[in-house]
């Protein structure tokens, strides 16, 4: 359901990350799936990965022998097809977990999507990181953020799935690299083929040792109390046999005021599809809904 502020006169409909507080989907307990090698319940080897972050964690007893090709591809040669992806999507197996993808706080409750950007930028350079206030500042800049103090004129506010993708543009040109790969999973091809599609896509990209930026609703795993539609978060993780995913959550600090961490948090993979299938975000200005089943890989 759409979050709606009503003002006199003055209607903003709020999209692009998170309205107000959410409390319940919190948990301070440690994820089940740990982030660390002591942790995971049989032998694991740390693979180096094209940023130079010797953090990929993977159980080579577990993980499927498709695997190997997919972490030995350049990330700049992953995009593929959707029928490879529903095939990736069906022989996944083990857990891919990527530790050390830090963790950037929104300032505010529009800019989710900044920080998620952020959050993939500085795991993939490190040496160039960006301060969370850059981005939002940039965003800004070039029309494409909206904070509550300046929302677009048809009323919208936070980034879109397209302003996502020039400020990801912005930072590869400015920094002479790879563009950011961005797309929606097809939903056209029916649930059970999305989402072995959206599976063998979270399995190829962290096996390759990419954070995957998806576009969600606020309150994973609870759909009937959302507060607002759509929000970005950044995948660090997965454990494929049983279906647990670890992401990191922009909006912790603001939400909870620092108590928990925005770390690592996770969540049934029918929770995570769920609510990335059902995002409403939009395009300023287009119809449709292309948040749903969006993502991002930064380069």
């Amino acid at each position: 359901m759409r979050k709606i502020i009503f003002v006199p006169f003055i209607i903003f409909i709020l999209v692009g990350c998170n309205s107000q507080p959410v409390f319940s989907n919190y948990n301070p307990k440690p994820p089940p799936i740990a982030s660390t090698q002591e942790s995971i319940d049989s032998p694991s080897t740390s693979v180096p990965t094209e940023s130079g972050n010797a953090n990929l964690i993977i159980d080579p007893t577990r993980i499927s022998p498709v695997s190997a090709n997919v972490i030995t591809e350049s990330p700049s040669n992953e995009n593929l097809s959707e029928s490879a992806y529903v095939s990736l999507g069906q022989q996944a197996h083990g857990q891919v977990i990527l530790p050390k993808v830090p963790l950037v706080s929104q300032q505010d409750f529009t800019s989710c999507g900044e920080a998620a950007f952020a959050m993939g930028w500085n795991y993939r350079h490190p040496d160039r990181s960006l301060e969370i206030g850059m981005v939002e500042k940039l965003g800004m800049k070039l029309g494409v953020y909206y904070p509550a103090s300046s929302p677009d004129p048809r009323g919208y506010l936070g980034t879109s799935p397209s302003g996502m993708v020039v400020i990801g543009d912005y930072y590869a040109v400015e920094y002479n690299q790879l563009p950011a790969t961005t797309g929606n999973i097809d939903l056209d091809n029916g649930g059970a083929f999305s989402r072995l599609e959206a599976k063998g896509l979270l399995y190829s990209q962290l096996s390759a040792g990419n954070p995957v930026i998806i576009e969600v609703t606020d309150d994973i795993g609870n759909p009937s109390k959302i507060y607002n539609d759509s929000h970005y978060v950044t995948i660090t993780g997965m454990n494929f046999d049983a279906g647990i995913v670890l992401y990191n959550d922009p909006l912790v600090s603001l939400s909870m005021s620092g108590k928990y961490s925005g770390y690592a948090r996770s969540a049934e993979w029918s929770q995570v599809w769920t609510s990335w299938f059902n995002n409403k975000d939009i395009n300023p200005g287009q119809g449709g809904h292309p948040g749903r089943g969006w993502y991002m890989i930064v380069r």
